[in-house]
């Protein structure tokens, strides 16, 4: 039996009523009413997304910090997440509904967009459950990127949320398929099946191009040591100072005149291949540097930061 309706002032119980059972709830939705009702359902959907998303910003769960960043980011994150969740919401619902109406119809059902549209509506119920699971993916990158470790660990976790959001999703509109479109339910496996796994194979491998790229730029511990600026070399079986190496007996500098304070020191030759590896790898740091994702920008800063220091030490030794 269909329910009766779905108001505005039971938008809590209905999304009770879905993530409980969404098997009963497409049994008895009614596949008529007009748009107000499920369109005011995801858009209040979307805000309670917006709210968590801002909510676990301000907790710094989302954005990584670094270089003092972390709290900035975080407060720009929650505050946009307010206000864009509910206008894509509303904006996404309907050209994700058209998309669906497009498939359902060429497996063989015989209900309009208008039926599509409440299907997809209804099922953002689950958008703060996504956000949840989404947080595996942050727990991820941290192991990713945090300590300037490179991990294929933090890369298959960095995946998982999104993996279990997509087999979620799968889960829904394959019943939404066969309770409201009544289209066979082998059927809707196969079909939705395959178009998610197309997706999940794209994942893993933009998983696995960030793990190299991650690998490539964010210079783990194991590279410094190529940094270190290497002694001078020893005359006549004795070590001698990098000064005394620089100048040769006769050659010594004048005393009575010293350097200035803070003044940098030309590089030696034994200097010169070690501060301009430094140098080409900051600047691929930079050039890189804006096409990464916000959270691993504001690491990489740091890197970067740390770099310029480790490279005005050295070559003022």
């Amino acid at each position: 039996m269909e329910q009766e309706g779905l108001g505005i002032s039971s938008i809590p119980q209905t999304a009770v009523k879905f993530i409980s059972s969404p098997s009963s709830f497409y049994r008895e939705m009614p596949k008529k009413g007009g748009y107000a009702e499920p369109l005011a359902f995801i858009v209040a959907m979307s805000a309670v997304g917006g709210i968590l998303q801002a909510a676990l910003s301000l907790m710094l769960l989302t954005i990584m910090p670094g270089a003092g960043m972390g709290a900035t980011a975080g407060m720009a994150a929650g505050v946009g997440a307010i206000i864009m969740f509910p206008i894509a919401g509303a904006i996404f619902g309907f050209v994700g509904a058209a998309i669906q109406f497009v498939i359902w119809k060429l497996m063989g059902s015989e209900e309009d967009y208008e039926t599509a549209y409440r299907c997809v509506a209804y099922a953002s119920a689950l958008t703060p459950v996504y956000i949840l699971v989404n947080l595996i993916p942050r727990a991820g990158a941290l192991l990713l990127m945090n300590g300037h470790s490179i991990s294929i660990t933090g890369v298959l976790i960095s995946t998982t949320g999104s993996l279990i959001s997509i087999i979620i999703s799968l889960y829904i509109v394959v019943t939404a398929s066969v309770e409201v479109h009544k289209l066979p339910a082998r059927k809707s496996w196969i079909v939705f099946g395959t178009i998610d796994a197309v997706i999940i194979i794209f994942a893993v491998l933009l998983g696995v191009s960030t793990y190299f790229m991650a690998k490539k730029f964010a210079l783990p511990m194991a590279v410094r040591p190529a940094f270190t600026v290497p002694a001078a070399p020893a005359v006549s079986g004795r070590h001698t100072s990098p000064s005394a190496a620089a100048h040769p007996a006769g050659r010594q500098p004048a005393t009575n005149q010293p350097a200035a304070v803070g003044a940098a020191q030309p590089a030696s030759g034994a200097q010169k291949p070690a501060l301009q590896q430094m140098d080409a790898t900051i600047k691929a740091m930079e050039d890189r540097l804006n096409s990464l994702p916000p959270e691993q920008q504001v690491q990489m800063r740091r890197m970067i930061d740390q770099m310029k220091q480790a490279r005005a030490k050295a070559a003022s030794q």
